[in-house]
């Protein structure tokens, strides 16, 4: 309930209080970090198969090309990618302080990727455009290799 004043000046007909007679607009002395962080890598979701689009690489030629420097648009720097049997994981943690992780899905002739960045599961594979070689999410991100 609020009570009209004289024009441009609302004020609260009474105090907004919560529990311990904390104001609701107040924030927190501190933010808590997340409770749930996923430190796996999620295989759950659509068939890697049905994603990958035509024109993919092929496993073979793709992990090879997946190792290396990625640079992400609009985003300074570059993100250093490091793949050891069927794992992929970033050197750094740019991500929310947490690595991107992947796993290589060795059920498919295309390279297809299971991946948590920043804790969000999602899928990738990658493209030849020209010259260029990308790395494509499901959720639209798309990296060039430096």
């Amino acid at each position: 309930l609020l009570v009209i004043r004289p024009p441009g000046h609302f004020y609260p007909a009474a105090p907004f209080r919560c529990r311990r007679g904390v104001h609701r607009f107040e924030r927190p002395a501190a933010m808590a970090e997340a409770d749930v962080r996923l430190t796996t890598v999620s295989k759950d979701g659509e068939k890697l198969g049905e994603l990958i689009p035509a024109g993919s690489m092929r496993k073979a030629d793709g992990k090879g090309a997946l190792a290396g420097k990625w640079q992400i648009p609009n985003v300074p720097g570059a993100v250093t990618l490091v793949v050891s049997g069927t794992s992929v994981k970033s050197v750094k943690c740019p991500f929310g302080n947490q690595p991107l992780m992947g796993e290589i899905e060795e059920s498919e002739d295309l390279l297809g990727l299971h991946i948590t960045m920043g804790g969000f599961p999602m899928k990738a594979w990658l493209k030849q455009d020209g010259g260029a070689t990308r790395l494509e999410f499901s959720n639209g991100g798309k990296w060039t290799k430096v």
